[in-house]
């Protein structure tokens, strides 16, 4: 009887609506998993460009504290991928976080046009920490 009653329940998981991803579409802005340090962050989907690998959403980031000196910056192109996204993200951002004024990427798109740029896999909170890695060794 036991098994009979797990192998429903495995059908019946099976045949569960399965919960979709959300659709990431350019001017979004989201809250995503943060460091500690960077509560409150967020990221905008400033440009979505297709591939033949998959879409390369082009995000700036705001809000990334700085170790060294506690300050915040904000990071104005990261090309990530949707596993990125879907493994960071949480909500889509209220209308009033949502309004936070975002760098300008172009500049940033256009050189990593130019140099045939790779496109992030690991998680949002990770790319913050490279950023504040990187940005504070440079502020001593």
């Amino acid at each position: 009887m036991n098994l009979l009653l797990g192998a429903l329940a495995l059908v019946s998981s099976l045949l569960a609506p399965v919960q979709e991803r959300p659709a990431y579409a350019e001017g979004q802005v989201w809250e995503y998993s943060t460091r500690p340090e960077d509560a409150g962050s967020l990221i905008k989907i400033q440009q979505v460009e297709l591939s033949p690998a998959g879409p390369i959403y082009h995000i700036s980031m705001t809000g990334v504290r700085i170790a060294k000196n506690g300050a915040q910056m904000d990071a104005a192109h990261l090309p990530v991928s949707r596993k990125t996204l879907d493994a960071s993200v949480t909500r889509l951002a209220t209308p009033q976080a949502a309004a936070r004024k975002f760098p300008d990427p172009q500049d940033g798109i256009a050189i990593w046009r130019q140099d045939n740029g790779g496109v992030f896999t690991i998680s949002l909170s990770e790319i913050a920490g490279i950023i504040a890695g990187q940005v504070g060794s440079h502020t001593e």
